[in-house]
């Protein structure tokens, strides 16, 4: 496990781009144990692997007094949601889904070392970057690195996630008339969100949703809301901050909207 170094709602780095995506089902591997959780489990991993900033680098160990990659991993998982991942990486790279969209914090991070497939793992935690247990180079032990660094660039293979995510909900409703609703609980920035539009109209009507922050127009989609249906999207919730988003019709009638704050707190 040889390396060099180179340089719901929760804490984390701030995307600068708003993004709308369809919801995709993903399969699981075979053989997966596959934990679903809230987005508050990846608070709690991201905050105990920054516990362990620092912790010597030691092959095979899995202690504060040092530990390799696949023991630091093992060690943040075990004690941070009491879930018990394998303890080896080639173990760890069939375990879960492999990500083929955005990385979200809490995701493994593959990378082949030795070139002869994965030998080192760490856990992304947002910004293009990742914590992890490095046996060489400037830096060892518990560290964090980029993503972008070239060493690391020229080596990951794939990221996988250990478990299933509960994306919180925003309902809107429309042809009914206005319907406001308040979250009552902080959006965690950075982290999906997802939209179910409710169509009471008898046709398909073409709308568009409206994000505001602090009043002002930061982003608008055009979609394309189906009767008897859950017309369903994903918005990965942008900086803190207080946001409203509504829904409006081709004659700029407001059929629901919701208002809610965006923070790093639970």
């Amino acid at each position: 496990m040889s390396l060099r170094s180179e340089d719901k709602v929760i804490k984390m780095s701030l995307p600068a781009v708003i993004t709308l995506l369809i919801i995709l089902q993903i399969p699981v591997r075979a053989g997966s144990v596959i934990i679903e959780e809230d987005l508050f489990l990846h608070t709690e991993i991201i905050q105990k692997a920054y516990d362990f900033l620092n912790t010597p680098y030691l092959y095979g160990g899995a202690e504060r007094t040092g530990m390799d990659c696949s023991g630091f991993v093992y060690r943040v998982f075990n004690e941070a949601a009491g879930i018990t991942l394998p303890r080896q990486v080639n173990s760890l790279y069939n375990y879960g889904d492999e990500v083929e969209g955005n990385l979200l914090p809490g995701d493994l991070i593959f990378f082949d070392t030795m070139g002869s497939g994965p030998s080192h793992v760490g856990i992304y935690i947002g910004s293009r970057r990742f914590i992890h247990a490095a046996s060489e180079g400037r830096e060892t032990g518990v560290i964090i690195s980029s993503l972008e660094e070239n060493y690391y660039k020229k080596r990951i293979l794939s990221a996988r996630r250990p478990f299933h995510i509960r994306v919180p909900e925003i309902e809107f409703q429309v042809g009914g008339g206005v319907k406001k609703n308040k979250l009552e609980y902080p959006l965690l920035p950075g982290y999906p969100v997802k939209l179910v539009i409710q169509s009471e109209y008898a046709e398909t009507q073409f709308m568009t949703l409206k994000f505001f922050k602090e009043g002002n127009v930061l982003f608008s989609r055009l979609i394309k809301v189906r009767p008897g249906y859950n017309n369903t999207l994903v918005w990965f919730t942008p900086q803190k901050g207080s946001w409203m988003i509504y829904i409006e019709d081709r004659y700029h009638v407001i059929g629901g909207l919701v208002t809610f704050e965006a923070g790093r707190d639970r």
